[in-house]
């Protein structure tokens, strides 16, 4: 099988989500406690991602 190659703009589109991400993780870590709710979590991620990254999230 052979590898698909990717173009300079999808790897940097790859690049940048993956900062993203390890920004909503990092964030997520500190929240993240026992008793926390899923919904909490759900709600705290898509705040963060709008408001502080100012990114879209994707269905």
């Amino acid at each position: 099988m052979l590898p698909i190659l990717k173009t300079g703009d999808a790897v940097e589109k790859m690049r940048r989500s993956g900062a993203l991400t390890a920004k909503v993780l990092s964030a997520l870590s500190e929240i993240i406690k026992p008793g926390i709710t899923t919904m909490e979590i759900n709600d705290f991620y898509e705040d963060f991602i709008i408001h502080k990254l100012d990114a879209i999230t994707r269905q």
